[in-house]
């Protein structure tokens, strides 16, 4: 089982990879694929790009939970 919270996980740190090339592209990430250093294993890491525009537009969104008084 893969628990990432673990400080000695060797998946927690980017340091622990090769990152090969890019394997996909979207909107607003990229997906590459890398080898982890320490067990060899090809895992695809996804890296998402968030601008303040989509993070405002984001928490404009969310419902707010104000207590009604009056």
């Amino acid at each position: 089982m893969l628990t990432t919270n673990a400080p000695d996980n060797i998946y927690s740190t980017l340091k622990n990879f090769d990152i090969d090339k890019q394997i996909g592209k979207g909107q607003f990430s990229c997906v590459y694929r890398a080898k982890n250093k320490i067990d060899a294993t090809i895992v695809a890491l996804k890296k998402v790009q968030v601008s303040e525009q989509l993070v405002l537009n984001f928490c404009l969104r969310l419902p707010l939970n104000l207590p009604i008084t009056g």
